[in-house]
């Protein structure tokens, strides 16, 4: 593994600085190992599409997926691209459509969840929205196994004041920064761990376990949420779509937040099917009885 990371850091920084019609013919080359060669988790997958769109025949299942593993090798060489793109390229190539929802919360002077799945370029959101100078901008997540990809990773996100942090801080460093107007993206879509499993739902066809962090900050904090619908447009490109779910949290019925989340979720799925990652085991624990 150390020997790998000088290779690592060398193949990011020539991915850094190619123009994106080159790293795009290069992305068409991985696509072809990944997908042919490689087959990286080709069973999960195809078993998830499967799953999710019964009435779809092989062709289509197989179309979806084909689709799927070139998005995802893009997204994977867009995110090296962060390193050196520029705050004006990034508002080019992702686009909010409805901004005046974030720009009137902000003038209220009212913190955000920005909510969102693993679907269209995920991890450009935060530097988008850091690149606004409007809100603080938090980015939880797990850390990677690997602390040194972990960091790089970080480094890499980190533009336009975009700050990444692990996932177990997220509340106490909203309360940290109760007196500032912060934006914190999560994205509830993969599967929690069994400790997490605090709420199940029928999501995709499957009774489905998620964790309810979303609602249970929004209303500890009394936080806007907002879904961000980030779908491709082009090659290399995305237009957002912001959902209000509530601005008043605490008048939320339980579960209302939660549920809306896992709609608008849906709909972003099954609108544009091979956006999402279909890659992770999201239905690896069944419900108890």
């Amino acid at each position: 593994m150390i020997i790998l990371r000088p290779l690592f850091l060398f193949f990011s920084w020539i991915i850094s600085i190619l123009p994106f019609k080159l790293l795009y013919l290069k992305s068409n080359f991985f696509y072809f190992i990944l997908f042919y060669i490689i087959g990286y988790r080709k069973n999960v997958v195809f078993e998830n599409i499967q799953q999710t769109f019964p009435d779809k025949n092989k062709n289509e299942i197989r179309l979806i997926a084909k689709k799927f593993y070139r998005n995802f090798i893009d997204i994977f060489l867009e995110v090296l691209k962060l390193k050196r793109i520029s705050a004006e390229k990034l508002n080019e190539r992702i686009i909010i459509k409805n901004p005046e929802i974030l720009d009137n919360l902000y003038k209220q002077n009212t913190s955000i969840l920005a909510t969102l799945g693993h679907i269209g370029n995920w991890e450009w959101l935060g530097p988008l929205l850091a690149s606004r100078n409007q809100f603080k901008v938090f980015g939880p997540a797990k850390p990677l196994s690997d602390p040194y990809f972990n960091k790089f990773i970080n480094l890499n996100r980190s533009r336009f004041g975009f700050e990444p942090i692990n996932y177990t801080q997220i509340y106490r460093n909203l309360v940290r920064h109760k007196n500032d107007c912060t934006a914190s993206i999560m994205a509830a879509d993969q599967s929690p761990v069994k400790s997490d499993q605090n709420y199940w739902a029928t999501f995709l066809n499957k009774e489905t376990p998620f964790y309810n962090g979303i609602e249970k900050i929004a209303k500890s904090l009394n936080l806007a949420v907002i879904y961000f619908d980030i779908q491709r447009s082009k090659r290399g490109f995305y237009e957002v779509e912001l959902h209000l779910i509530t601005d008043s949290p605490s008048k939320c019925s339980e579960n209302e937040i939660i549920n809306d989340y896992i709609r608008h979720l849906e709909e972003s799925i099954y609108s544009h099917p091979d956006n999402w990652l279909w890659s992770h085991r999201r239905w690896k624990y069944n419900k108890p009885v």
